[in-house]
């Protein structure tokens, strides 16, 4: 047990605290919390989802005693943004008879507890305010229930709409990268993540053990490996890892010959795919689609300098590419620069097992119009027995969705938006842009997302200086011959001082319509952490970003991983994101952290 007061108990953004079996933090005392989606974290000592895996954690969290005791202060408290797991008693208030204060308690998240709140107010008040629950046998008692009241109590202990249940970490930067670049996805029984110019590793989805590992570059049999790409294949259970050979011309496609995610060489078949290149230009920026017929490939055709010479497109057919070890890729389609302006082409993974009109569909972002934002382009292709076709030309998507700032592509000459977070080097923007990070079509909808600029607290760009990024999701419905705009938002900080700027997004949708979009954030006075926030198909939004981890120590660098990982598990359909945040260790200054996250009934 531990016992604060009468001085002052201040917790920082992001600290966790874990307490053996039955332990109680007991505060008589002022208490203060921070204003921070890097939520204090008060937990079991044998939960390893947050902080460090300490010494003799089991891994399987016990009952603590009461995580915070206030006990008989004769003042106002407010405990908020705090997340409280696995107690006997969450928040246990006490107060003497004739003592007239008003405890507050708000946005807050309580998991795992045998009470929520346990008040003995007395005379005393308590207001509940953004106050959620998860698994919480009991959310309010007192001493007296049900027989006496509580003492005065406003607000109620609401379900929250998204929670965690699988939480485990990742690859880090022991695995030689200098950017984390995540990726990842979930399958029937493993997770499997890799990293730009790392390793490639399977992990234990029911409990988070590392079974294997390899370099990627072993993996994909080249002498350089940059820009993977992993997406596990619900309709033909089996999985798809991308990536190129960063120093030549040949792009690598492997899929595993069965739904395990051993890296064991028989599991896998390699399809290389290669084109001709002109003097002074390379692949980047390789993306992965999949739909009931086909595997999709895009990579951007670099030129001298920040120029782009087009884009390559394969096509894989499908079931050829899993049972055919002879199969020989088609020749690429190729898309100028002048056909697409654009910086990447994303391919969709469409769930539905019979696409509109058997067409595949890829998306783009298209260049800004002074102070509008670009917009979204489409185009299919369709099969034409064993070959790949385009259908049309690209077309834009109408609607008015482009009132944000779109963030340009940096060059050697030029310097764009500048996210801010703590004792490190602000990140730029800039090195990804507003590029479309994901694509996936579940329903008849088409769903994607990018990072832009914000100025002012209303979450739109109204052509002054962009003072925060946020994540703009697109809902587009998908016809027999183009998309139409349906519906778009924005995850942003409405704060008028000091916002978090959210970047590097992904998502993905449930079969209910359900969306979970994963993302880092940091603001002046934080660490780099890593966030989620879903939305139900009727519309209602998790009130806050819910914490994956913490930032926990400085980057220095200028650049952030340019992807992010949210993919839906083929036994229940809930989600799994992978995120990256800062770490402590300088010579880890990075980790990936992987958690599984389901939408409540």
């Amino acid at each position: 047990n531990f016992y604060v007061g009468p001085g002052s108990l201040t917790f920082q953004p992001g600290c966790v605290i874990k307490y053996t079996n039955n332990a109680t933090m007991l505060v008589y005392g002022s208490l203060s919390f921070p204003d921070t989606f890097q939520t204090p974290v008060f937990t079991s000592v044998h939960d390893n989802a947050f902080g460090e895996t300490l010494p003799g954690s089991t891994g399987n969290p016990t009952l603590t005693g009461t995580a915070l005791w206030v006990y008989y202060v004769n003042f106002n408290t407010t405990v908020q943004n705090a997340r409280i797991r696995w107690a006997q008693r969450a928040i246990q208030y006490d107060v003497n008879p004739g003592v007239y204060i008003t405890h507050t308690l708000q946005r807050s998240l309580l998991e795992h507890c045998n009470v929520g709140v346990y008040a003995n107010l007395q005379n005393a008040t308590l207001v509940l305010n953004q106050v959620e629950k998860q698994d919480v046998t009991t959310p309010i008692t007192c001493p007296g229930y049900p027989y006496y009241p509580c003492g005065t109590i406003y607000g109620t202990i609401n379900q929250t709409p998204f929670y965690t249940e699988k939480s485990f970490a990742g690859l880090d930067g022991d695995d030689g990268s200098i950017i984390p670049d995540t990726m990842g996805a979930i399958g029937p029984n493993h997770f499997l993540t890799t990293t730009t110019s790392g390793k490639i590793a399977v992990f234990d989805r029911t409990n988070g053990n590392k079974l294997n590992e390899q370099w990627l570059k072993s993996f994909l049999e080249v002498p350089t490996a940059a820009d993977p790409r992993v997406w596990y294949d619900h309709d033909s259970e089996r999985w798809v890892v991308s990536g190129m050979y960063s120093a030549g011309d040949t792009v690598v496609v492997k899929v595993s010959l069965s739904s395990s995610a051993s890296l064991d060489t028989n599991n896998w078949r390699r399809y290389a795919v290669t084109f001709t290149l002109g003097e002074n230009e390379g692949p980047d920026f390789p993306t992965l689609g999949i739909d009931a017929n086909g595997i999709y490939l895009s990579t951007q055709v670099r030129g001298s300098g920040p120029d782009r010479a087009g884009y390559k497109v394969w096509a894989l057919k499908k079931p050829d590419v899993y049972s055919n070890p002879q199969y020989q890729p088609p020749a690429p389609l190729t898309v100028t620069a002048e056909e697409l302006d654009t910086w990447c082409i994303q391919p969709a993974y469409n769930f539905d097992a019979s696409p509109v009109g058997g067409y595949a569909w890829f998306v783009a972002k298209g260049p800004a119009s002074g102070n509008l934002g670009g917009q979204i382009y489409f185009r299919r292709l369709q099969w034409n027995g064993a070959n790949p076709e385009w259908v049309g030309d690209w077309q834009a998507v109408a609607g008015s969705y482009r009132d944000y700032y779109d963030i340009p592509q940096k060059t050697d000459t030029n310097s764009v938006l500048l996210a801010p977070h703590k004792d490190g080097t602000a990140l730029e923007l800039g090195n990804l842009g507003s590029r479309l990070m994901t694509a996936v079509i579940r329903n008849g909808y088409l769903w994607t997302c990018h990072h832009v600029g914000l100025d002012g607290t209303d979450g739109d760009y109204d052509g002054f200086t962009a003072d925060r990024s946020a994540v703009q999701w697109f809902k587009l419905q998908v016809g027999t011959g183009d998309l139409t705009y349906s519906a778009h938002g924005r995850i942003y900080d409405p704060a008028s001082s000091n916002p978090y700027w959210y970047h590097f997004p992904s998502l993905n949708v449930n079969a209910a319509g359900d969306l979970l979009v994963g993302f880092s954030g940091s603001r002046a006075t934080e660490y780099i952490g890593a966030f989620f926030r879903g939305r139900k198909a009727n519309g209602t939004w998790m009130t806050r970003p819910g914490l994956v981890q913490a930032g926990r120590g400085a980057w220095t660098s200028d650049g952030w991983g340019d992807y992010s990982a949210t993919s839906m598990d083929p036994s229940d359909d809930s989600f799994w994101t992978i995120q990256e945040y800062t770490d402590p260790v300088p010579e880890l200054p990075w980790g990936t952290w992987i958690t599984q996250v389901k939408a409540s009934p």
